[in-house]
């Protein structure tokens, strides 16, 4: 029998199980469509618990869960762990679930100080100090939502290609300067702001380790300085969570 991860993006989502030491990941879209691979995969395993990370709204987290208990018997909220877990004067019940998962992943692997930057649909940095201490973070709009507000909002520049050959010139089309142009604000500015907020609360960022993951870590990557990337961080998160954690009593 094993445990189940899920996590529910905004984009899409993921599950995960363990086959040996090794963590299986598999992106199925929508929540019909984990229902599909669900009934596929118990014909080979028995899962008894999911343990889940939603950013959806309620409605959908109740039709995630509704689905998933077809397939188990128990499922366990992230956030429900990271209430005994993590310290913080940040309202968890706000905090959103893949946030608590990243955190959690730091924590179970002994890495703080860190900070945390989660490059999806919504860009998050988070602090996470050697004490466990949950110290805060950031929420900004991701690359999609950037590119597409622009060309959505103006009458003539085109929506883009994010993931199109990138240049580290002055950008000479338009294309290019709506590419690079958001792509350096966002990743430059969220370095300079880690640096001043480090500055500010008197740490050296040469003694935090800097985690980088999400769809566009790969992109990010570049302009960010000593970085650790980490794909699927949140179902990494939920599968580190020991299992004497994951009662819900």
């Amino acid at each position: 029998m094993k445990l189940l991860y899920i996590d529910a993006g905004n984009s899409s989502i993921k599950l995960a199980y363990k086959n040996g030491r090794k963590l299986e990941v598999e992106t199925v879209g929508s929540i019909n469509h984990l229902a599909g691979k669900l009934n596929d995969l118990t014909n080979t395993y028995t899962f008894f618990k999911a343990v889940i990370s939603s950013v959806l709204n309620n409605k959908n987290t109740v039709l995630l869960k509704k689905t998933l208990f077809k397939f188990v018997k128990e499922i366990v909220s992230v956030s429900d762990v990271a209430k005994r877990i993590i310290k913080t004067k940040y309202d968890l019940k706000r905090l959103g679930e893949d946030r608590v998962a990243a955190l959690l992943y730091v924590i179970f692997i002994n890495a703080s100080p860190a900070v945390i930057v989660d490059t999806g649909t919504a860009i998050t940095v988070d602090y996470l100090d050697a004490s466990n201490n949950f110290l805060g973070g950031y929420i900004c709009s991701g690359l999609d939502l950037e590119y597409q507000a622009l060309s959505m909002n103006t009458q003539k520049l085109p929506e883009i290609n994010p993931y199109s050959k990138r240049t580290d010139k002055i950008p000479l089309n338009t294309d290019t300067a709506i590419k690079m142009g958001v792509l350096k604000v966002k990743a430059l500015g969220i370095s300079k702001m880690i640096e001043t907020d480090l500055k500010k609360m008197n740490k050296d960022i040469l003694n935090w380790n800097v985690f980088l993951t999400g769809g566009s870590a790969g992109i990010f990557k570049s302009y960010l300085d000593n970085v650790v990337t980490v794909d699927n961080m949140v179902l990494k998160g939920l599968a580190k969570i020991p299992i004497n954690k994951l009662s819900i009593n």
